[in-house]
């Protein structure tokens, strides 16, 4: 198998913050779903079945700790499985960002080819269509030195496109 990732973290910046979302997505959504029953059987216990606090608390205390073992040991596996999914995110822009910056500094690159999966195939067949058509453009005797200020243009739009701050979209949504 050697179509393997070597890396698991790519982009520390965005991997960590799905990472860090999602625990505490996790932990927010089970504190809530255990204070609801237990709230709920403390107030029974107490006001209407008059039962003394300590048995209500050895109560909940008894029907809680299973669930909430299991939550707290089911984490490692959510953040493995988001951290997994996002290197089809962070592997492809990585490869196309360095790309760019080669292309924009006037060197050749070898054509992106994607793992089967990895999003931004799109991007990378548009970066791939720059890198064919900047080296076509430089057999036929083309005497600048430069890339030309279209090529220039695209490849600066794509790597400022690449370098925003991750998860633009769902910005302003905590």
């Amino acid at each position: 198998m050697e179509n393997r990732r070597r890396i698991f973290l790519i982009d520390r910046k965005i991997q960590g913050y799905l990472a860090r979302r999602l625990v505490v997505t996790w932990l927010v959504g089970g504190l809530l779903i255990l204070a609801f029953p237990m709230t709920i059987n403390l107030l029974y216990g107490l006001f209407v079945a008059s039962t003394p606090f300590e048995v209500v608390t050895q109560s909940i205390v008894q029907s809680v700790w299973l669930p909430s073992l299991t939550a707290i040991l089911v984490i490692p596996i959510g953040v493995r499985h988001i951290i997994r999914f996002s290197n089809r995110i962070a592997g492809p822009m990585y490869r196309i960002k360095k790309d760019l910056k080669k292309l924009a500094d006037g060197q050749s690159i070898r054509p992106i080819k994607l793992r089967d999966g990895d999003f931004f195939g799109d991007v990378a067949e548009l970066v791939n269509q720059i890198a064919e058509q900047r080296q076509q453009l430089e057999p036929q005797g083309d005497s600048r030195s430069e890339p030309s200020n279209e090529l220039t243009t695209i490849t600066t739009s794509l790597t400022s496109v690449s370098s925003k701050e991750p998860l633009a979209v769902g910005a302003g949504t905590e």
